[in-house]
């Protein structure tokens, strides 16, 4: 539906409104041509923002000192197109806000784009644009995903070896969570609808392919990680063997979603962002790299019903659980093993050979006609004595009684016949004589 007279000159009287408001601000000022700059990418039209203002905030970008000057004059500009009327311009301004700081993460050194991990918060869109809240959501989880990898993949080539294939093993789980988390808010970017309106088609637009250009590299690396997976799945524990598990099942459905995306791509001169990497034969290579992946994924090697299997034997280890260390090239397995079974083991062995088997049962015959032997450790205490039976009884002067004919004074020897000795406690050598102490 095109465009009538009236909004046509409705919208324009908005657009010169604002241009003369910044100019009464920031005319004559040391950030003024940022400013300018910031406000023509975005300005309320039906148009995809020029080249020429997103690489003139591509060279402040590189200077130091202007990073954190365009950083808040893209939120700033964020909430002046959200309170404005809600209507097709406002919405593709907003959509053309973000889009612009999009291109500026992704150019250059990765300097700006560390900046605006530490305050990813600010990405907020307003609530009035459905459309800018999805990009928004993608943008935040791009860069919550470079603040903890310290690494962009949605700005990897294929003239280089990907990160994801040099890490360790434990930073690799870490990393493919992120991953997904990012792709999934890619995916989530559902917003061709706004291709019917005519007023925001460009902006839509531009906002797709700006999109497709981050999932091809992304996705690169997500399928360099999903064969990494089923090679170290049996080193993993039982939870980081779920996690990669549940993480390998979302990856499988991402080639058929990417290759509805992709058929929206357009390389109309309108929409199409001026970049060497945007061509159609870039393109043409992604969707026959989706159907290959497509083609490994059912093949019983990379097929999710593999994965699980290996994630069940993982978790079902019997008693041990695996840990990797910081350069996740060795394994150390530590056993779980409870206390009684650490007791049993303990234990002496009960099976004793022949010789010393028939040893122990002439001596346990020989104590079974003998009389007890009693050790002081096995002396009742005085609370306890009235109540247990030692076994052997006691006479008139309170000494012990045994079946046989030992008497008094003759000590048991279970090795040999019964040896007397006398009594120490009968005679005490410390004792004084009556003598001695009537002498005194």
């Amino acid at each position: 539906m095109a465009e009538s007279l009236k909004n046509h000159l409705r919208r324009r009287a908005v657009v010169i409104a604002e241009r003369m408001e910044l100019e009464l601000t920031v005319a004559g000022t040391e950030y003024a041509p940022l400013e300018r700059a910031v406000f023509k990418s975005t300005k309320n039209n039906t148009k995809a923002p020029k080249e020429k203002h997103i690489l003139f905030l591509n060279r402040a970008i590189a200077d130091g000192e202007q990073k954190k000057t365009v950083l808040k004059m893209f939120a700033r500009r964020l909430k002046e197109v959200g309170s404005s009327s809600v209507n097709s311009a406002s919405l593709a301004a907003g959509l053309k806000t973000l889009a612009v700081w999009h291109r500026c993460l992704n150019s250059g050194d990765s300097s700006f784009l560390v900046l605006c991990s530490q305050y990813a918060h600010v990405v907020e869109p307003p609530a009035s644009n459905p459309l800018g809240l999805l990009y928004g959501a993608y943008l935040r989880e791009l860069l919550a995903c470079y603040f903890k990898c310290k690494h962009a993949y949605h700005r990897e080539n294929d003239m280089e070896e990907s990160r994801i294939e040099t890490i360790p093993t434990l930073q690799l789980i870490e990393h493919v969570k992120c991953l997904v988390a990012q792709m999934l808010k890619l995916l989530e970017c559902d917003i061709q609808g706004g291709l019917i309106d005519i007023k925001t088609r460009a902006a839509v637009q531009y906002t797709i392919n700006l999109l497709l250009l981050d999932a091809i590299p992304l996705f690169g690396a997500l399928c360099k990680a999903g064969k990494r997976i089923t090679q170290v799945m049996g080193r993993l524990d039982e939870h980081q063997a779920g996690s990669m598990a549940r993480a390998y099942l979302e990856f499988s459905q991402m080639p058929q979603k990417l290759l509805t995306m992709i058929k929206q791509v357009s390389y109309d001169k309108e929409s199409a962002p001026s970049l060497t990497s945007f061509d159609e034969r870039s393109f043409e290579a992604f969707a026959s790299r989706l159907k290959d992946t497509e083609r490994w994924l059912a093949s019983e090697d990379g097929s999710y019903d593999t994965v699980k299997a290996l994630a069940d034997v993982a978790r079902s280890t019997n008693g041990t659980r695996s840990y990797l260390d910081d350069e996740g090239e060795e394994e150390v397995v530590a056993a779980t093993i409870t206390l009684a079974e650490i007791e049993e083991d303990q234990k002496p062995s009960r099976q004793l050979p022949a010789s010393a088997a028939a040893a122990m049962r002439a001596l346990a015959l020989t104590a079974s006609s003998s009389p007890p032997i009693r050790r002081v450790a096995d002396e009742p205490t005085a609370s306890t004595a009235s109540l247990i039976d030692f076994g052997p009884a006691q006479d008139e002067g309170g000494h012990a009684k045994h079946d046989s004919e030992a008497v008094r004074g003759e000590v048991w020897d279970p090795f040999g016949a019964p040896a007397l000795q006398s009594n120490p406690f009968e005679t005490d050598s410390f004792a004084a004589s009556p003598a001695a102490v009537g002498g005194g």
